[in-house]
């Protein structure tokens, strides 16, 4: 009885003491698609916001992305995923420092290889992570440091190339259309 009654006063404390908050979102669609020929270019931008109350470092990179039968996710290093478009995009710029409210822009360009072969969708994420606070100590004593969680959000912004005249009605089939679906709302803990 007392383990149960101290582990649940921690809990309470825990959720007590103060946090930080950097409230990083992303502004719009979490997929982004462009159809093209082989050897087009293509770009596109992502609006990032702090929507917390201290600035906030962002790191940004590139993965892969894979959705597999039983519901789990990959996400691969990029340009291993054999559809994968990663190879042919670039993000710029790949480190943010967002003050209380801003919003930044981070552009991406790709350009299709010009292989006459290349037909389809191909697809790759481009990921969008705060860096972890540092840890909080009670009144400013830095050999103290407080009990609590901290949790990052990462968010998944799904980036679709659809190549030649058979991309897009590739990228209409029920399975692709359903993977799509899924990969609007995709936010990584």
């Amino acid at each position: 009885m007392t383990m149960k009654r101290s582990l649940l006063i921690l809990l309470l404390l825990t959720g007590l003491l103060p946090t930080s908050q950097a409230g990083i979102s992303v502004i719009g669609n979490l997929a982004r698609t462009a159809t093209v020929e082989t050897g087009d270019a293509s770009d596109g931008v992502i609006f990032t916001k702090n929507n917390g109350t201290q600035s906030s470092d962002v790191r940004l990179f590139q993965t892969d992305y894979r959705s597999q039968s039983d519901g789990s996710n990959d996400y691969g290093e990029p340009g291993q995923a054999l559809r994968s478009n990663a190879d042919w995009i670039t993000v710029s710029p790949t480190r943010l420092k967002l003050a209380p409210g801003e919003t930044q822009p981070v552009r991406y360009q790709g350009r299709t290889p010009a292989d006459g072969k290349l037909q389809g969708t191909y697809w790759s994420m481009i990921m969008i992570e705060p860096n972890a606070a540092p840890a909080i100590t009670p009144d400013g004593k830095p050999e103290t440091v407080a009990v609590g969680l901290q949790t990052t959000i990462r968010f998944a912004v799904q980036i679709v190339t659809e190549v030649g005249p058979g991309g897009r009605r590739n990228s209409n089939s029920s399975s692709n259309r359903a993977q799509r679906r899924r990969s609007r709302a995709i936010i990584i803990p």
